[in-house]
């Protein structure tokens, strides 16, 4: 199969460059043995016009402009005609919309999102009048002209259903995979041999601060230390300042670096517990290493988090927008029934080795491939 791969503006040969999910698809598409060409990624270079447009938008209105600009989304349609002109793929993918706002042709595209815009706005980031009407259209244009859509959860699935009028024939979705290997992973042996024992040990792993929600897992560790039970929280992913025995940051690793890869994981092995109370989150890769090493989630029911951790069975989802106390309970309950968690960790396990993997979940890409241009 030919396959033309639409970067835009991320590297796909790059495991650090934006959340990873573009270096994963790209790796378990080539790692297939398929013709793939690579078209980009490009430079995001608005025109000096558009940088004017959108600081004026943004400080008049205190919206976010459009999350693409219309300038290179010129540019690459540009690019991809031309591309088109010198080699004819079975079929074209990306995790972008922007290739396929104007693409009506007969070769058949796939295209992966992981967060359609109306379901951001109600959960996340309150877009602007401009910004909800341009990048709604480019999302519609994108959902009607390729054969078929990926996303990673029910949640977002049902929004493009129901809100984009979608045909769900044409949408599939599994949660997101991350891209450990399974004889990286912990073995059902190690899940079995493994004790919650004092002081507990917590994960957080994200970028941004708020959003992921550190603040609440920060809360969740002095409370549990406040109720007489020992903990430590390791965040991993930023800098901060350190509170010994309690908090521990440990800045960012480059997964492309594979020291840096392997000293992350082992964040993972040394943990009891991978809290997640993020306040947005439509297609997490971590809770997906966290079920690597049968970590239990801790989270709450936000985007596609119920997707990703399956309540009472890999984890705990708690209601959204739950407490720092409601997570402190969820812990101590787990350490106080130990069969309870050992059965949250080996589910976890379980489901990492059946589909939050890239070996498997690149085989159910292929064959979605392989339907689409039949």
């Amino acid at each position: 199969m030919k396959i033309l791969y639409c970067a835009y503006y991320l590297d796909p040969n790059d495991p650090d460059s934006g959340s990873g999910a573009d270096y994963n698809f790209f790796h378990a598409i080539c790692q297939r043995g398929h013709e793939v060409k690579l078209l980009g990624p490009i430079v995001v270079q608005p025109h000096f016009i558009e940088r004017i447009i959108k600081r004026i938008y943004e400080k008049i209105t205190r919206k976010k402009y459009i999350k693409y600009y219309i300038s290179d989304i010129f540019r690459y349609h540009y690019l991809l005609k031309k591309e088109l002109r010198k080699w004819t793929p079975d079929l074209i993918f990306s995790v972008f919309p922007v290739p396929f706002i104007f693409r009506n042709g007969k070769i058949p595209c796939v295209f992966r999102t992981d967060a359609p815009v109306f379901g951001v706005e109600k959960e996340s980031v309150n877009y602007g009048f401009l910004a909800r009407k341009v990048f709604g259209w480019v999302e519609k244009r994108a959902f009607y002209n390729v054969r078929y859509v990926i996303t990673h959860s029910d949640w977002s699935k049902n929004i493009i259903v129901n809100d984009y009028h979608v045909d769900p024939n044409k949408v599939f979705s599994f949660p997101n995979p991350c891209n450990i290997k399974k004889t990286m992973a912990a073995s059902e042996a190690q899940i079995q041999a493994k004790r919650v024992s004092l002081p507990l040990q917590l994960l957080a792993v994200g970028r941004n601060y708020h959003v992921k929600g550190i603040d609440i897992a920060i809360k969740t560790t002095a409370l549990l230390n406040e109720k007489g039970y020992p903990t430590k929280l390791t965040i991993c992913g930023m800098e901060g300042i350190s509170e010994t025995g309690i908090v521990e940051y440990m800045g960012l690793y480059r997964k492309k670096n594979t020291n840096d890869f392997l000293m992350y994981l082992s964040h993972y092995s040394k943990a009891h517990f991978f809290i997640h109370p993020t306040r947005f989150d439509p297609s997490p890769i971590v809770t997906s290493e966290a079920a690597a090493f049968g970590l239990p989630v801790i989270t709450n029911l936000v985007g596609g988090m119920g997707t990703s951790v399956l309540d009472g069975k890999t984890g705990i989802v708690l209601p959204y927008k739950s407490s720092p106390e409601k997570y402190a309970e969820a812990i101590v309950d787990l350490y106080l029934h130990p069969d309870n968690y050992y059965e949250l960790s080996m589910n976890a396990l379980k489901r990492f080795q059946s589909e939050l993997n890239w070996d498997d979940a690149g085989d159910t890409l292929v064959r979605l491939f392989e339907l689409a241009i039949k």
